[in-house]
């Protein structure tokens, strides 16, 4: 099954301690989890020869998939699985997760690589994925 990772929102304004959005400390504890998440799923800790692989997508609302073309993207290349990581888990991963659900994607959500500012809203959201949308909700790789 073909598969894409999207790590949501791990920018400087969601992570940062001074940024406009910060998620605070659990996003910045984010960055080991997610690297390692990529590494898995492209087979390589070299990012930076992976040419061509990566495609960043400017996102003007909560969801991955509101208002551009990522599903079409994805369509394009026979992607079926996608894995999400990234933040906040209970509004940016759990928008883009629903609307993946509604496009048809099997959904992998990594939960050692999403965070939320509201721990309660993020274990909430972790629940959502498995019994609402049937994703599979794993931990990172050690």
């Amino acid at each position: 099954m073909n598969k894409a990772l999207l790590v949501i929102d791990y920018t400087y304004d969601f992570v940062a301690p001074d940024g406009a959005l910060t998620c605070g400390e659990a996003g910045r504890r984010l960055y080991g989890p997610v690297k390692k998440t990529v590494d898995e799923l492209t087979g390589n800790d070299k990012i930076e020869e992976q040419a061509g692989l990566f495609h960043f997508i400017d996102k003007s609302r909560y969801s991955s998939f509101a208002g551009n073309d990522l599903a079409l993207r994805l369509r394009e290349r026979g992607i079926q699985e996608v894995h999400l990581t990234g933040v906040c888990t209970d509004i940016c991963v759990l928008h883009t997760a629903v609307d993946a659900y509604n496009l048809g994607f099997n959904i992998v959500v990594h939960a050692d690589a999403v965070a939320s500012f509201d721990p309660a809203g993020h274990a909430w959201a972790l629940r959502h994925f498995a019994r609402a949308l049937g994703a599979t909700v794993e931990k990172a790789i050690p």
